[in-house]
């Protein structure tokens, strides 16, 4: 099936980087090689990276970084992550004549009022299953004529 070939052995991760590069982030190839035909720009694919980085910590779902720590990670402000977030949850792709709406989904938290800390908003959700089906879609584009 095309959708196994974007997963991971993480034992040969972890003889490529060694134990000091813990925990390791996967990032499909087919992305990084696919960033120019897909329009992702290098914003985008850092903020990306930045989500990807704490997808399944510590055994929850869908990653769930504030915007404060992603812009820290990429070295923009949060309101240039909040714009760039809404361009991956709005990017159309097409790849072999079918248009992708969405690169990410985003699943916002409401703003939630406590009377210590008054209103806060909690950490919105991010769902990569809509990267994943473009992921597979130009594979199968590609064939098994795409080698890494």
């Amino acid at each position: 099936m095309v959708s196994d070939r974007i997963d991971f052995d993480l034992h040969l991760v972890g003889s490529k980087w060694w134990d000091a590069a813990k925990p390791y982030t996967q990032v499909p190839n087919i992305l990084i090689h696919h960033q120019g035909s897909l329009q992702i720009t290098p914003t985008e694919m850092c903020v990306l990276l930045a989500l990807m980085s704490h997808w399944h910590r510590d055994g929850y779902g869908n990653p769930f970084p504030s915007m404060e720590r992603i812009g820290g990670m990429v070295g923009r402000t949060e309101r240039q992550v909040i714009r760039t977030i809404k361009s991956l949850e709005n990017k159309e792709v097409v790849v072999n004549g079918v248009k992708f709406k969405g690169l990410i989904r985003v699943q916002r938290a409401p703003v939630m009022f406590t009377k210590n800390e008054g209103y806060k908003q909690k950490p919105n959700q991010y769902d990569f299953d809509p990267l994943r089906r473009v992921l597979v879609a130009v594979l199968e584009h590609a064939g098994t004529a795409y080698n890494y």
